[in-house]
């Protein structure tokens, strides 16, 4: 039988994760991060940057912490390419968590994975799920 955690210790880790987004004073909000190639945030890689607002994430029910102020959307996108990962940053600029992008099947699905320089890239929904 696979480990089962309660759904107040599964709340309790979504909000341990999420809050953590809330942290420093660098940044007006965390950060999420697109990027065009695997753990490369940077340069041409950097594809797009959205900026959560000082609280990201409501409290966690069943599990589930949503994202705050969406849609929230990046209004100029810094580069061309095919998003592939994303990473979230707290708002001092340290690396939280990272996962995959795609249309479907991904940690975070879009609608379309190619994103233009200049153009906006919006965030419509957002969960974080502890499934532990």
């Amino acid at each position: 039988m696979a480990l089962a955690h309660s759904t107040a210790i599964r709340n309790a880790l979504a909000d341990l994760v999420v809050d953590l987004v809330d942290v420093g004073t660098g940044t007006a909000g965390g950060v999420l991060q697109l990027t065009s190639t695997m753990d490369d945030y940077t340069g041409s890689n950097l594809l797009a940057e959205i900026v959560f607002p000082a609280t990201a994430f409501g409290a966690a029910a069943a599990g589930v912490a949503t994202a705050l102020g969406v849609p929230l959307e990046d209004t100029t996108a810094n580069n061309t390419g095919t998003a592939v990962q994303f990473r979230i940053i707290d708002r001092a600029g340290l690396q939280l968590l990272t996962g995959t992008v795609a249309a479907s099947g991904a940690d975070l699905n879009m609608s379309s994975t190619a994103i233009t320089a200049g153009d906006a890239v919006r965030l419509t929904s957002f969960t974080y799920t502890s499934s532990l």
